[in-house]
C-alpha cells in the first residue's frame, strides 16, 4: 500500500510492506515516465509505515509515519524521517 506523490525528480511511492511478518517503510522513486530508478525499505523489528512525503529544496525527503512499541506493539509512536539525497544515490 502506498500514496504516490509528485516531486523535483520525478514521483516517489512512500507506504509499506510485509515481506518479513512486520510492517516496514517502503520508499519508490520514479522518473517522470514512471520507470523506477530505486526503492528502499526501511526497517525494525516493531513494523513502521511511510504516510506522507516532502521535498526539501535541498532535495531531501521528509517522510512522516508512524510505527509500533512496546513488547506487546500495542503503543504507536510517530516517526519523521530526513533522508539525504546524497543516501538516495
Amino acid at each position: 500500500m502506498g500514496s504516490l506523490f509528485k516531486t523535483n525528480d520525478g514521483f516517489h511511492i512512500v507506504g509499506y510492506t510485509n515481506m518479513n511478518g512486520a510492517d516496514d517503510m517502503y520508499i519508490v522513486q520514479m522518473n517522470t515516465n514512471f520507470e523506477v530508478n530505486w526503492s528502499k525499505t526501511i526497517s525494525s523489528s516493531s513494523g513502521e509505515r511511510a504516510m506522507d512525503l516532502v521535498q526539501k529544496p535541498n532535495g531531501n525527503l521528509l517522510i512522516a509515519g508512524w510505527g509500533k512499541s512496546g513488547s506487546l506493539h500495542i503503543c504507536l509512536k510517530s516517526i519523521l524521517l530526513e533522508i539525504s539525497a546524497i543516501f538516495l544515490v
